[in-house]
């Protein structure tokens, strides 16, 4: 599918059946345009040019997100490893948008990355399967702005205050109504049947019943959080009607190692004893699918050639020594600086005298 087409699926989601079937609306699609970052942009915009994309199939791509943190918590350092798998056989040219400052060639990729203002440079020829990685090391500021998780630290009386808290998410717009709750099931059953097969549905999906009015309410895609802070053992679920947020307060200035992972599509979806009991069934299900929008997006934290494939993401943090400050050179005294000179021309001077004695005694 091109990327026309997974924009146009997008848009679709919230569309009027229209007067031929007045009774039918489409639900929302896992497609629908998400608001950047992520994926990132380029790192520059003065030397940017549009560049054709060329694959010979689909793409899928995995992420390993490095966050070195200071001693607040702010991203001082941020690397990305990527590794694209391209399925099919024919040329590649395609470029990963990054604000990259560097890219170094992973240790099973089958060709070698360029790095220009635009981001990560992809080029070569795809026999059937082909393994493109590569890290690349990111500027901390625009790269920090497509984090799901923020980390604050904050030291209080011998202990340090350490808040965590889930920016993955958006306000999306969702399309309320009424529908019936079997049809709704059978729905459900189908997203669920695809997702487990780690299938994204491309087709959009209609339900019959009564067409509501569209909200604009703040969805979160669901975190779980893993990890150490000091001591303590981190193991929490941040969205997914819970608290965005958690305080944890630890004793001393704590060392944070810590590791964000995107819930699965098919764990974002509701049950089916769950959908029977909400109350608004409808906008449970439009909410959940947003969600894994949302999702789906931060799970492109750099972004692929094919819209429609399969992509993951884990984010890593860890705590870094605070950068040493740079060396302040002091400008020499003019009179110091005027004797150091003539020292040394008189040392050079001297060196040369023996050295032209050594030679034309030898």
């Amino acid at each position: 599918m091109t990327r026309r087409v997974a924009a146009l699926a997008a848009a679709a989601g919230f569309l009027h059946a229209g007067d031929a079937a007045a009774d039918v609306f489409y639900l929302t699609s896992p497609y629908q345009t998400v608001l950047p970052p992520p994926p990132l942009k380029a790192g520059a915009t003065g030397l940017q040019t549009a560049t054709e994309v060329e694959t010979p199939g689909h793409v899928s791509s995995r992420e390993l997100v490095s966050v070195g943190i200071g001693p607040d918590g702010t991203p001082v350092r941020v690397t990305v490893m990527q590794r694209l798998r391209l399925h099919g056989t024919g040329d590649y040219s395609f470029t990963i948008p990054a604000p990259a400052t560097s890219v170094a060639r992973g240790a099973d990729s089958e060709s070698l990355p360029g790095l220009r203002d635009v981001g990560i440079v992809w080029q070569g020829f795809s026999t059937r399967r082909r393994v493109l990685s590569a890290t690349a090391t990111l500027r901390p500021a625009p790269a920090a702005a497509g984090l799901p998780l923020r980390i604050r630290l904050q030291p209080r009386a011998g202990a340090t205050l350490v808040r965590l808290e889930n920016v993955a998410h958006r306000r999306l717009p969702v399309l309320t109504g009424r529908a019936g709750r079997t049809q709704l099931a059978r729905v459900l059953a189908r997203l669920r049947a695809g997702l487990e097969r780690a299938q994204i549905p491309t087709a959009l999906l209609s339900v019959r019943g009564e067409f509501g009015r569209t909200l604009q309410p703040e969805v979160p895609a669901p975190l779980q959080v893993t990890g150490t802070i000091g001591r303590r053992r981190i193991d929490v679920l941040l969205g997914h009607g819970r608290p965005l947020t958690r305080t944890f307060v630890v004793d001393g200035t704590p060392a944070v190692r810590l590791r964000a992972d995107l819930l699965a599509p098919v764990a974002i979806l509701p049950t089916r004893r769950e959908l029977a009991r909400a109350p608004q069934p409808v906008e449970t299900l439009q909410t959940a699918l947003g969600a894994i929008a949302i999702s789906r997006a931060y799970a492109r934290y750099l972004g692929t050639p094919d819209p429609v494939g399969a992509s993951n993401a884990a984010f890593v943090y860890r705590s870094v020594p605070k950068p040493a400050p740079a060396a302040v050179r002091r400008a020499p005294r003019s009179g110091s600086d005027a004797l150091t000179v003539m020292l040394v021309v008189l040392l050079g001077a001297a060196t040369a005298c023996g050295l032209a004695a050594v030679w034309a005694r030898s």
